[in-house]
């Protein structure tokens, strides 16, 4: 990092990073703790890679969360856009005809693209893990109660209790028809039922009793309440949009008081740094200004005194005017003319030479007035600079009290840089415990949101989740014109279900028929196990991607032997260094390319990894000091609590 103060606005609130660093090149970084979420949303804005290196237990998942969380509400405000969500699908005038009836196949406004996200990993249980970690309710803080999105399907997909279906495992063919089953066909609780219901057809279900047959209405549409038709849906959308504009409105308002305080630290800090220069500009200019008043004052003393003596002399001259001998005596040239002649001649060529000299130091004390002029004025606009900074200062330190009077976050001011390492890595910073809150309130709107949206859009949903799920696009659905709308059918399951889990074994199975840059957001986990070509697939379909791991635990499988590989770089010019697995992994590979890296001094030498996670939650002492000593050069911040 350049200078706590470039550190400080890339760790603003808002704007973030806001050009603390240049476009192009590669930027150290002392402590990104709390903020490679807004580096992956701030920075990868339309495409690149951003890699996360962080040992277990230092929060990788939680910041896959937070990431899917953010992007998530990005979409929420795009949504917003829609007075009717119907209008975000396009009829593309491909059907394909299902007995005797026809499924249309719509396209998905292009604003609404893009937010798609896969989690991908080589190892299976990982991204499993990630994605049935997503919905469990120990992803929520305990008092997220109104976090509840399509709970009902969540729960009979991952088997037990969970807050909402924001994540699904796909990949592998069993994954697929197991998930087909139960999220879409399933009578109970499969969506076909809900999005149908929410088109206005209303479902019921029939059921042999002992006493005859029954109705009752699926546990999907009963526990939802799903809405009884578009009219019903549209409302609950309107009602829902308010509800979040206000929520992101609120919370908008919060974050920008945390940048007047972010602005307010650079200003009065920027503020300071100039007093103590124009401070010591005054000071430096004071000998000068004090040299040069002397200089034009002596100056102008013998201007005045030379004016003195040219008067005299001028009197002088006039006085023997007075005495001239007559104009007999002038025209015979008497002793007495000539006498008076020598006398005046003397005295108007005493006068001459003393106007010169007068002239002469009438323009030097001009000359040295005028610079002691300038210099004086300069003095005083220091002066006055000097005091419009106090007054403003004073100004930024009032606005700045009276918003931290407000927030009790802790703010990134020049005495926050000035903590012991591990105290500014375990430090949050910014956000106290209500605008965190706040932004959690967001969230759940923005979750509300989605669900709103997919109920007044119920019909064009069903018709293109009813097209998806019959192969998820790994057939093709008849001719070229229908194959190119399978990507707006996975838009479509993705803007329902934000996040699909997939090894990278199976993308080019599933993904297949999906064209590069199709897919808006690439999450990668265990990366430093993945062999850098088993990623390409999936960083070919996605714009963006986030990639997560450690490189120093567990390396890729290569059953190729080591001189085989060798053998391949050398014939294709290929730095093996660089890219020949085990050494190298989808990780280090990412962390090559990201703009962000951290340093860690080695007894080896140095090593270069993406942004550091550093503040460890998981293992208790001694394991933690042992394996922070052995691997991490003791970088790594113990914040797990001792048990009591």
């Amino acid at each position: 990092m350049k200078d706590n103060q470039a550190l400080s606005e890339a760790l603003e609130p808002v704007r973030f990073p806001s050009g603390a660093w240049p476009a192009s090149g590669r930027h150290p970084l002392v402590m990104l703790q709390q903020c490679a979420v807004n580096l992956a949303i701030k920075d990868l804005t339309s495409d690149g890679i951003l890699a996360v290196n962080g040992p277990p237990g230092t929060g990788k998942t939680t910041l896959l969360r937070d990431i899917v969380a953010a992007i998530v509400t990005k979409r929420a405000e795009l949504l917003c856009k829609f007075g009717d969500p119907e209008d975000a699908f396009t009829p593309s005038g491909q059907k394909i005809k299902r007995g005797s009836a026809f499924i249309h196949l719509y396209k998905l406004d292009e604003k609404l693209r893009g937010h798609e996200i896969i989690v991908a990993s080589s190892n299976n249980k990982a991204v499993e893990n990630v994605s049935a970690e997503l919905p469990g309710m120990g992803a929520i803080a305990a008092d997220a109660t109104g976090l509840r999105y399509f709970k009902t399907v969540s729960d009979a997909l991952l088997e037990r209790d969970s807050w909402g279906v924001i994540a699904a495992v796909l990949g592998n063919a069993r994954n697929r028809s197991d998930f087909r089953q139960t999220f879409w066909w399933d009578d109970d609780v499969g969506f076909q039922r809900y999005l149908q219901e929410a088109s206005g057809n209303p479902q019921l279900i029939t059921e042999k009793t002992e006493t005859g047959n029954r109705q009752r209405r699926p546990v999907i549409v009963e526990r939802e309440n799903a809405p009884e038709g578009h009219d019903d849906a549209l409302k609950r959308w309107r009602n829902v949009r308010h509800k979040f504009t206000k929520t992101l409105s609120e919370a908008k308002t919060a974050l920008a008081n945390l940048q007047v305080i972010h602005d307010l630290l650079i200003a009065m800090a920027k503020a300071r740094a100039k007093f103590a220069k124009i401070e010591a500009e005054i000071v430096s200019r004071g000998p000068a200004l004090m040299e040069a008043e002397q200089t034009a004052d002596d100056a102008v003393l013998l201007q005045q005194s030379q004016e003195k003596l040219v008067l005299a002399l001028k009197r002088n001259v006039d006085d023997a005017m007075q005495l001239r001998p007559g104009f007999w005596s002038r025209l015979f040239r008497t002793s007495t003319f000539r006498a008076w002649q020598s006398n005046h001649g003397a005295l108007a060529e005493k006068l001459k030479g003393a106007n010169a000299r007068f002239v002469s130091l009438k323009s030097d004390a001009d000359t040295k007035v005028a610079a002691h002029s300038r210099l004086k004025a300069d003095a005083e606009e220091l002066q006055k600079t000097r005091s419009e900074l106090i007054a403003s200062h004073e100004g930024d330190r009032e606005r700045y009290a009276a918003l931290a009077e407000q927030y009790s976050g802790t703010f990134l001011s020049e005495e926050f840089f000035e903590r012991r390492h591990a105290d500014r890595q375990k430090t949050a910073p910014w956000l106290d415990d209500q605008t965190a809150r706040l932004r959690n309130d967001v969230f759940e709107a923005a979750m509300d949101l989605h669900r709103a949206f997919i109920d007044a859009a119920a019909r064009p949903v069903r018709h293109n989740l009813n097209a998806l799920m019959d192969s998820f696009g790994v057939r093709s659905l008849g001719n070229a014109e229908r194959d190119a709308l399978i990507p707006h059918l996975w838009s479509t399951l993705l803007l329902l279900v934000p996040v699909v889990s997939t090894t990278f074994a199976s993308v080019s199975r599933m993904f297949g028929r999906i064209d590069p840059e199709e897919f808006g957001w690439l999450l990668v986990d265990e990366a430093g196990q993945a062999l850098p070509q088993a990623a390409v697939g999936a960083l070919m379909r996605t714009k963006r991607a986030v990639v997560v791991g450690d490189p120093i635990q567990i390396e890729p499988v290569v059953v190729l032997p080591d001189q085989l590989t060798d053998a391949m770089c050398r014939q294709f010019g290929v730095d093996p260094l660089l890219y020949n697995p085990p050494g190298a992994s989808a990780q280090t590979l990412a962390d090559a390319a990201t703009e962000y890296y951290g340093t860690f001094e080695t007894k080896f030498g140095t090593r270069e990894v993406g942004v550091p996670l550093l503040v460890h939650r998981r293992c208790d002492e001694p394991m933690f000091s042992v394996s922070n000593m052995i691997a991490y050069e003791n970088l790594m911040v113990q914040a797990k609590t001792a048990k009591a």
